[in-house]
C-alpha cells in the first residue's frame, strides 16, 4: 500500500523519528487525535497505531549485516 510505504520511507529517512519509535518499547501507543470513521478519516486512530507498531517491529529486526557481526 502507498501509505505504508510513505512511513517507511519516512522512518528510513529520519533518525529521530525512529529513535521515537523505539523509544516507545513495547508500550500499546495511543492516540486520539484521529476519528475512528473510516469515512470520515485518512487513517482512523486503530489503523495508525496499528502501523507504528509495525514499523517499530520491523525497525527491531536485525539485518543480516547486523547478525554477522554479533
Amino acid at each position: 500500500m502507498l501509505l505504508d510505504e510513505a512511513y517507511r520511507a519516512m522512518f528510513a529517512q529520519n533518525h529521530r523519528a525512529r529513535r521515537a519509535v523505539l523509544d516507545t518499547g513495547d508500550a500499546a501507543l495511543p492516540h486520539s487525535i484521529g476519528g475512528s470513521d473510516p469515512c470520515e478519516t485518512v487513517l482512523t486512530e486503530g489503523e495508525l497505531c496499528d502501523r507504528l507498531i509495525r514499523i517499530r517491529q520491523g525497525l527491531r529486526v536485525p539485518t543480516a549485516r547486523h547478525r554477522r557481526r554479533a
